[in-house]
């Protein structure tokens, strides 16, 4: 006996379900940069200190704790405290939610749930 796959639920009332959603712009902005890709991808074999993290790239400390507080702001990276050390870590959960997120506000657009993102602009000569 096979499973029956989950439907995807597109939600009409675009405005409400926008209020509960996370910010998709700030996650997207922090994705954007190459720095902050490189940290992320960095971080996917594991927990790793500033320190650590830094010896990575050839930026300064200050210059790569500025890109982590744009990740960790954004949900995509958690820190915790140990002593004087922070450790850094991807926050799974929270980027599969935003993914997630991301991915069923663009099927709402794309089904004619929502609101659309642009319009296409007409073609010269035409009435």
């Amino acid at each position: 006996m096979t499973k029956a796959r989950a439907r995807p639920i597109i939600l009409m009332n675009f405005d409400v379900w926008m209020g509960d959603m996370v910010d998709c712009v700030t996650f997207c902005r922090a994705l954007g940069d190459e720095t902050r890709q490189q940290i992320l991808e960095l971080l996917r074999g594991g927990e790793l200190g500033v320190g650590e993290i830094v010896k990575a790239f050839e930026m300064s400390q200050p210059t790569i704790s500025h890109h982590l507080g744009i990740l960790k702001q954004s949900g995509l990276v958690k820190s915790r405290k140990q002593g004087k050390q922070v450790f850094y870590s991807i926050d799974d959960q929270n980027v599969i939610e935003c993914c997630g997120q991301l991915f069923a506000k663009l099927t709402v657009c794309q089904a004619g749930g929502g609101r659309p993102t642009s319009r296409r602009p007409a073609k010269r000569g035409s009435k």
